[in-house]
């Protein structure tokens, strides 16, 4: 079965992404249409060289999220076709600013935060990257090695050429009526949130993007770019730009990604008002286990398309088996498994595991346990470490701990009954803002926060 799946990819890689719902619109429709797709984007041109596709992504965070984390997954998709994969770097576009699905114009940012975060951003890839290559060489036989990610920051296209040079070769080629046409335009221009309308700094976002799809054709043999469904005016000013300046003898293909949303249409990744990162110190794997644990069973088979490599089969499987048990949660956990071990390793996953049954086992009991018994049921959980100092009451500490955003939504969750610490349900107000003191601490430093269910949190006192 997993022989045929990677045939699959090699054949019609198109095809697959849209049946696991990864695809919301094509440039061209062949790219779907073609029984094997190498007849139109064969993975190497006729001198052996690769051919490649792309994402970029602006570093306006010194971290992705589980959106982008679904955007590189579609890049390894199409790794597994034989395709070479960039992930170019926006150290010039994030110092314009993106106006797609944008209401009012970006904050501009400093050139050291762009460079900061483009450096966390290379670190983060060569983790996660390293990560997903063992879970899919342990996946499919893979015959030969895959291509390598690479790594291109655009600054460098622009580092040497002025503005009139970029407004005679690059600017010629963009007509105005198109360039108002584009969605990301027209939407900031009619909305009333935007007071101002929209920047010449913006407005020329669409033809950076261009220039950079048509660098990388130039350099890399890069036909296709992929970016999310919001991006499709800035894919397709690239695809314009290839064609207009080869004279129509190349073509570049671009793809969009649907929004990761849930069955009621709100953004998946959102955790009470916090993104879902892919850095473990910002969301640490027993977060991201937890979040997916939780998801609504009616998003468990949405998300096993999309960010896992399971094939269709495998997850009819799951499914059949989580609706005979549901109350099991089969699906859920297959789901949050596999998400943590692609992302973070196998150690990880089984630290996780190993802190998921810790919390459950000493649930009842935790404060009957010597210090000798609790250090070694939590040996393999992660701890969130506070200085005492900053050690203030209940409420804030469920905040500090990542549990909930805001003090708000603790007041809610204890009028709920959703609260406990250290195995005592918290059930007033008065409660949650007192001071915590040595007495509200196992063995003076250790606190077991549980949030709901199924949440819970570790936290040492220093």
């Amino acid at each position: 079965m997993k022989q045929s799946l990677l045939s699959s990819y090699k054949q019609q890689p198109f095809k697959l992404l849209h049946s696991r719902k990864l695809l919301y619109y094509v440039s061209n429709p062949r790219l779907l249409s073609e029984p094997d797709i190498s007849t139109i984007l064969p993975p190497a041109s006729k001198d052996g060289t690769p051919t490649s596709v792309y994402i970029g992504i602006d570093p306006t965070a010194d971290s992705i999220h589980i959106g982008n984390y679904v955007s590189f997954l579609v890049l390894n998709h199409l790794r597994l076709a034989g395709y070479s994969p960039i992930l170019i770097f926006g150290g010039a576009t994030g110092l314009i600013g993106d106006p797609s699905g944008r209401k009012t114009e970006r904050k501009q940012m400093l050139d050291e935060q762009i460079q900061h975060n483009i450096n966390s951003f290379q670190q983060q890839f060569t983790y996660l990257i390293d990560n997903l290559d063992t879970h899919l060489h342990s996946t499919f036989p893979l015959e030969h090695k895959l291509h390598p990610i690479r790594f291109v920051n655009n600054i460098d296209f622009y580092r040497d050429m002025n503005v009139i040079s970029f407004l005679r070769d690059v600017g010629v080629h963009f007509r105005l009526n198109s360039m108002l046409s584009r969605d990301s335009v027209k939407q900031r221009i009619e909305s009333t949130e935007s007071q101002d309308g929209m920047s010449f700094t913006e407005f020329t976002y669409q033809i950076f993007q261009g220039y950079d799809f048509y660098k990388l054709r130039q350099l890399y043999n890069c036909q296709v770019q992929l970016g999310g469904s919001d991006q499709w005016g800035n894919i397709a000013s690239g695809c314009e730009l290839i064609r207009r300046q080869s004279g129509g003898s190349m073509e570049g293909y671009g793809a969009t990604i649907p929004l990761l949303v849930d069955s009621k249409g709100n953004k998946l990744g959102k955790s009470e008002g916090n993104a879902i990162w892919m850095d473990p110190k910002k969301t640490s794997p027993y977060e991201l286990y937890q979040y997916f644990l939780n998801i609504a069973d009616a998003d468990v088979e949405d998300c096993l398309l999309k960010i896992t490599f399971k094939g269709e089969e495998d997850i009819k499987e799951v499914l059949k088996r989580h609706a005979e048990r549901p109350e099991d949660r089969h699906g859920q956990k297959t789901l949050a498994k596999t998400v943590v071990e692609m992302a973070h390793g196998k150690s990880a996953l089984d630290s996780v595991l190993g802190s998921t049954e810790a919390f459950f086992t000493a649930e009842q009991n935790v404060k009957a346990l010597t210090l000798e018994q609790f250090e070694a049921q939590f040996r393999n959980t992660e701890r969130i470490v506070i200085q005492r100092s900053d050690l203030k009451d209940i409420s804030s500490l469920v905040v500090q701990a990542k549990l909930r955003g805001t003090k708000a939504e603790v007041k809610r969750l204890v009028q709920q009954g959703g609260l406990s610490v250290n195995g005592e349900i918290i059930s007033s107000d008065e409660r949650i803002k007192s001071g915590l003191t040595e007495a509200d601490m196992l063995h003076g430093k250790y606190i077991v926060v549980k949030v709901g269910k199924k949440s819970f949190a570790l936290v040492e006192v220093v």
